[in-house]
């Protein structure tokens, strides 16, 4: 069963894809997520009970006057049903919507120091060969792992770190009959 955020994002992309719209608005909810990210007092505004419901659209089209107008008219739907506080899982299940239709997984390489360009692209190209799919890889430093790599993508967890290499030489010493 679908939750809330998932019904309103599946309502919204099927518009957008019958429009050729769902580049746009994907970028714009991108965008937009981003933003409401770190001004979540500004989302917390836009849900308040307490405040017209009059006041609180003005308050959105003046912010989100300049977005598509599908997402402009979702965002109104949002806030007048006062639940703009489900906009960051609209966006979440809107990409990945978008990425199911156009053939993308979102991989994340986590690694002890900042991956290079050549590094990123052999790891993107290997994954590409793998899954059949465009990658966009990210990566994110933990310096934790020591060395190594920790790829994540979908459901899937690729654990290459120095620190995985050694808990497991560790818990083998530890259970060895000596």
């Amino acid at each position: 069963m679908k939750n809330l955020s998932e019904e309103y994002a599946s309502a919204l992309y099927e518009l957008a894809e019958e429009n050729s719209l769902e580049d746009i608005i994907s970028e714009q909810m991108k965008e937009l997520s981003a933003i409401l990210e770190d001004n979540a007092e500004y989302v917390k505004l836009l849900d308040n009970p307490s405040i017209e419901k009059k006041q609180r659209t003005e308050l959105a089209l003046e912010a989100f006057g300049d977005a598509q107008e599908y997402l402009k008219n979702f965002i109104m739907l949002l806030v007048e049903s006062r639940r703009m506080s489900e906009f960051a899982g609209c966006t979440a299940h809107f990409l990945h919507l978008y990425d199911d239709k156009h053939g993308i997984i979102r991989a994340e390489a986590v690694t002890a120091t900042a991956l290079d360009s050549i590094q990123s692209e052999k790891i993107k190209t290997q994954l590409e060969a793998k899954t059949g799919k465009k990658v966009i890889l990210t990566n994110t430093v933990d310096s934790s792992l020591i060395g190594g790599v920790l790829l994540k993508y979908g459901t899937k967890q690729i654990d290459m770190s120095i620190r995985t290499s050694l808990s497991s030489i560790s818990e083998m010493i530890a259970n060895a009959d000596i």
